[in-house]
């Protein structure tokens, strides 16, 4: 059910928040140096698309009075997070080869779990706030119960990019799949 849903990504969000939370202190990075953007970066591009299609989907399920529709998306979404993007950017975490690069694998990360812990307060609302609260600069609301909650915003969807992810996911795990039963 949701409960089982929503605890299932506890873990895992948590992982996500701490990763980011440890390299971004041991780099110094400051949220007001670099925002995210569609760059250059395909996996950049796509956990920002990602991003809006959860936003989407959840709240076309919260418009729907679909709980439980409402909540499918999350998982999914906190699985790409980890077990693709920051699984696939990690180098991009430690180099100091192209601080461009660097700088912006943290906006995004960054940006995401933000905007992660809007979309998640109705389901999550103490875990939610516990990650915005160190995550939130001073200019911003207090709690993310204050915020709005966010739009979609189509300009940073790119479903081609979406698709081919998850062709790629696919062989991936047919790879994974045939390696286990031989």
């Amino acid at each position: 059910g949701i409960q089982h849903n929503m605890r299932h990504l506890l873990i895992p969000l948590w992982n996500a928040y701490a990763f980011f939370v440890s390299y971004a202190n041991i780099d110094g990075w400051d949220p007001t140096t670099t925002t995210a953007r569609t760059g250059a970066n395909l996996l950049d591009r796509w956990i920002l698309s990602s991003l809006e299609s959860l936003i989407q989907n959840v709240t076309a399920a919260m418009d729907n009075y679909d709980l439980q529709h409402a909540v499918r998306p999350f998982v999914r979404f906190i699985e790409d997070l980890t077990n693709w993007y920051i699984r696939r950017s990690r180098r991009r975490f430690c180099k100091s080869q192209n601080d461009e690069d660097k700088a912006q694998a943290y906006a995004t990360l960054y940006y995401v779990l933000l905007q992660f812990s809007k979309i998640a307060a109705p389901f999550l609302p103490f875990v939610s706030d516990s990650i915005y609260r160190n995550l939130r600069t001073s200019t911003m609301p207090v709690s993310v119960h204050l915020c709005d909650y966010p739009a979609s915003d189509d300009t940073r969807r790119d479903t081609t990019l979406e698709k081919q992810m998850e062709t790629v996911m696919a062989v991936v795990e047919l790879g994974r799949q045939l390696r286990a039963a031989h």
